[in-house]
């Protein structure tokens, strides 16, 4: 579980860094559309509010996903990772339903917009939601959590830059309804990415193969290993903030060479496809899965309740 172990504490650690960012910069923003009386500039700074609380949500998350196990939680919470993307995907999702409504409205109604404010506000937000996404970019390929914060950056600049195109065309003299197509074209990719966050999150939940493991591979390459007859009831899963896991029954003929293949099996699911966590049963050709093959000494000793 160590390269699970060190994802989380760079998740954690790059997830720190843009709290400390973009915090800095919604009260800034905040401090200023209250000087300047621009309900622009606040209601932006509302929602890189909403980016911090992706944020915050992210970083306690990972801090839960640290929880030792228990006989209670064999794993610990190594799946509040996926719930913690869930709910994030819920703001984003927010976020972008109201952005919509926004850009309708205004596509409907357009209103006069100063050219030089909107461009600067922008890039801005390009400046600042671009840096932190690129912070991010390693981590969210390993944590779900990382990565609904991660989306929600690239989102975040990609509006900022489409608005800061807006603006140059708004100063070049062109029509203010430019903002509002901007804006739609920005939600179509928001709910098109959004989507992809929550395939991967409910994949996670439904312990479904994980997409960069092709399982019928696997099998085939657990076969061929020395002393292997054959392999079955191969499993795959996701159990979260990286660590994958893997189950299977394999058969032997000779059941001296359990040990070194058990040994051969973990290191061909690490090694070629990123699987951290193997537990395999192996029997000889022919004895697996046969409760008849049990014997008496194998059956549990009765209980004393059942006996009164």
């Amino acid at each position: 579980m160590q390269q699970s172990d060190q994802a989380t504490l760079g998740g954690r650690t790059a997830l720190r860094v843009a709290f400390a960012v973009n915090a800095g910069f919604a009260i800034a923003e905040m401090v200023a559309g209250l000087a300047a009386n621009s309900i622009a500039l606040v209601a932006d700074a509302t929602h890189n509010g909403a980016d911090v609380l992706t944020i915050l949500i992210g970083l306690v998350a990972l801090r839960m996903v640290e929880a030792p196990p228990s006989h209670e939680r064999t794993y610990g919470l190594r799946r509040m990772d996926a719930l913690a993307a869930i709910v994030n995907a819920a703001i984003i999702a927010m976020a972008g339903a109201v952005l919509a409504y926004e850009a309708i409205d205004r596509l409907l109604q357009p209103r006069p917009l100063g050219g030089l404010p909107v461009l600067l506000m922008a890039l801005g937000g390009v400046a600042v939601n671009g840096g932190v996404a690129l912070i991010l970019a390693r981590t969210s390929r390993e944590l779900l959590a990382a990565r609904s914060v991660f989306i929600n950056l690239v989102a975040d600049t990609s509006i900022s830059a489409a608005t800061a195109v807006a603006g140059v065309v708004l100063l070049a003299g062109g029509p203010p309804r430019i903002d509002a197509v901007v804006g739609l074209l920005v939600v179509v990719a928001l709910a098109i990415t959004v989507w992809g966050l929550l395939r991967d999150t409910l994949n996670v939940l439904l312990e479904a193969t994980p997409r960069h493991v092709d399982l019928h591979r696997l099998e085939e390459e657990i076969g061929t290993l020395d002393g292997v007859t054959s392999a079955h009831d191969v499993h795959v899963w996701t159990i979260g903030a990286g660590l994958t896991a893997l189950s299977a029954h394999v058969e032997v003929a000779d059941i001296r060479t359990a040990d070194a293949v058990v040994a051969c099996v973990g290191a061909l699911a690490r090694q070629r496809f990123g699987i951290a966590h193997s537990t395999v049963q192996v029997t000889t050709d022919g004895a697996g899965g046969h409760d008849d093959l049990c014997t008496p000494p194998c059956e549990p000793a009765a209980s004393p309740l059942g006996q009164q």
